[in-house]
């Protein structure tokens, strides 16, 4: 790949469903658009499906301090279009080992209201205290995604 990724950079995952290797295939890109990886297979086949759909959207931020050369390190923000996809996904990683919590707007905007206090929060699927995930009807969820890019460009 030529692409680079620098430390807490924002990446855009794609689907590729005419890769020749795995019809699940998402494709990294950084913030310029170049190819900076690819998503583990095992981890795509559980959501490559929602995201055809248009049910699920998926961003990330890489955080930095690679494994290896070919494996680094990233927190996958999701957005789906109701908590019922919320749940199927959380179900569909908890049997990979992936904990994900999933919250409501409502109660995602009482969590970070409630960690803007203490230094503020993350929204996604990090793992580390105080991360939520956001449920967002596919307007919200394009808004929120447009607002997220522009700010990144803009800076």
């Amino acid at each position: 790949y030529t692409g680079r990724v620098g430390t807490n950079e924002a990446v855009k995952f794609v689907r590729e469903p005419r890769n020749p290797y795995d019809a699940n295939a998402v494709k990294v890109e950084n913030i310029y658009g170049d190819q900076v990886g690819h998503l583990k297979r095992e981890l795509v086949y559980e959501i490559a499906a929602l995201m055809d759909s248009d049910l699920l959207r998926i961003e990330g931020i890489m955080p930095g301090g690679a494994k290896s050369a070919y494996t680094l390190p990233i927190d996958i923000y999701a957005f789906g279009s109701s908590a019922a996809v919320g749940e199927t996904l959380k179900r569909s990683l908890l049997r990979l080992g992936i904990p994900l919590n999933v919250m409501t707007l409502q109660e995602a905007t009482t969590a970070a209201a409630g960690q803007a206090g203490r230094g503020g929060g993350s929204y996604g699927t990090g793992g580390r205290p105080g991360d939520v995930n956001v449920s967002l009807a596919p307007a919200q969820m394009e808004n929120s995604l447009n607002r997220m890019f522009e700010d990144l460009y803009n800076t």
